[in-house]
């Protein structure tokens, strides 16, 4: 369950970070936005032919940036509908479609959406983005290697403990739910200062040595809205180790980093985390 503990470190982090990430489209524009090392975006806005550098960062739930043609920058606001988002530049409203599939060729998970959800890939995780989603609200699913059914206990005991150190009053601690194929873990707990109720819940199927998991993270009344489409969601997920060509496994970097780890540690405000990589043949790791 480690690696499972340190994907939902990573999961509070990206939702976060990421609500914005992804390409959009609409019958006028393309919109292609990435997180930029500074903590906000970089991408581009494709407008009429020509391709245009923009740069944003998150105002709350609004995302306020400009993109730069003939010299001159031009500012822009966008929010967020589920999968749908609409920028507004110069008095003109544009309304944008996410696109993309839930599939990860680099790690090898793939899975079914459901009607009307959309999906954006994330460095840990696919994105899943129910119609109507708010930026306060977050889905992501995934297939870590490492899970032992023994190790949920004390896994459910370190969350919840988490939860009563961030001073948060809880009032469903790790309630265990099952379902076909799966178990899932619900908390919900109120914020002292705001009185919002927020819940996070965690969805396993076992899958041999790995577990397939579905995180939710946000107001309580919308992840709850949610929880049967989750159950169904997380027994969709598939995971099939991406093929190794023959050039692959007889490269430089195969014969330097087969059978070895990469280790990557993380602190920012107080706390730490790690990973442990299992590096690929062509470069890639999981």
């Amino acid at each position: 369950m480690r690696a499972i503990t340190l994907l939902v470190v990573s999961v509070v982090w990206l939702r976060a970070q990421t609500a914005f990430v992804g390409s959009f489209h609409s019958a006028e524009m393309q919109l292609e936005l990435q997180p930029a090392t500074n903590g906000g975006y970089s991408g581009t806005i494709e407008l009429q032919g020509q391709k245009l550098p923009l740069t944003a960062r998150e105002r709350g739930a609004e995302l306020s940036g400009s993109f730069q043609t003939g010299g001159k920058s031009f500012p822009f606001t966008a929010t967020l509908a589920g999968p749908k988002l609409q920028l507004v530049s110069e008095g003109h409203a544009y309304i944008l479609t996410r696109a993309g599939a839930a599939h990860r060729p680099a790690n090898g998970i793939s899975l079914s959406l459901p009607n009307g959800w959309t999906s954006a890939a994330t460095d840990d995780a696919i994105r899943l983005l129910p119609l109507g989603a708010g930026a306060d609200e977050g889905y992501f699913a995934t297939s870590k290697d490492g899970y032992k059914v023994a190790d949920e206990p004390a896994f459910v005991r370190q969350m919840s403990q988490g939860f009563t150190q961030s001073g948060s009053v809880i009032r469903k601690a790790g309630e265990r739910e099952a379902f076909p194929n799966g178990t899932a873990y619900h908390w919900e707990v109120t914020d002292p200062k705001t009185g919002q109720v927020g819940a996070f819940s965690l969805y396993i199927v076992p899958a041999g040595t790995r577990a397939h998991v579905v995180i939710a993270i946000g107001p309580a009344e919308k992840v709850r809205t949610h929880k049967n489409t989750l159950a169904q969601l997380v027994q969709s997920i598939r995971y099939q180790a991406p093929p190794v060509t023959a050039a692959a496994t007889n490269s430089p970097w195969d014969q330097k980093l087969r059978g070895k780890v990469i280790r990557q540690f993380n602190a920012s405000q107080g706390r730490s985390s790690e990973k442990t990589h299992t590096p690929g043949a062509d470069g890639s790791y999981s």
